[in-house]
């Protein structure tokens, strides 16, 4: 297919040029599609915290032990992160383990909510 390989040399210098290329692009069609609603972006690589610094976002940083990034991709810049939280779930107390991270959650991004 021709199509994969140019598809990923148009990535590689879009990447290279504008590292925030894609978030970029994430955020402005959640715009579009979304007006006036808050999205959520599932996962904020290496230095795309970048863009989500203002007064408009929130970048929370979930640490789960035990899970590491497998490669340089799901490397982050942790300083970027307004908030961390902790997901040590617990499949012997899946209630109990959802519970207080439902509640850290709550406690930790609410003020932030309210802007």
């Amino acid at each position: 297919d021709y199509a994969a390989p140019q598809l990923k040399l148009v990535r590689e210098y879009l990447e290279e040029n504008d590292p925030l290329h894609f978030p970029r692009m994430a955020r402005r069609m959640a715009e579009l599609n979304h007006p006036g609603e808050r999205v959520s972006f599932g996962s904020v690589r290496m230095n795309q915290g970048l863009l989500f610094k203002d007064e408009q976002s929130l970048v929370i940083e979930v640490k789960r032990p035990g899970f590491s990034p497998r490669n340089n991709f799901d490397l982050y810049e942790p300083d970027l992160a307004d908030v961390s939280v902790l997901n040590d779930y617990d499949p012997d107390d899946a209630d109990g383990s959802t519970k207080r991270l439902i509640a850290e959650v709550r406690a930790k991004i609410t003020p932030y909510l309210s802007r």
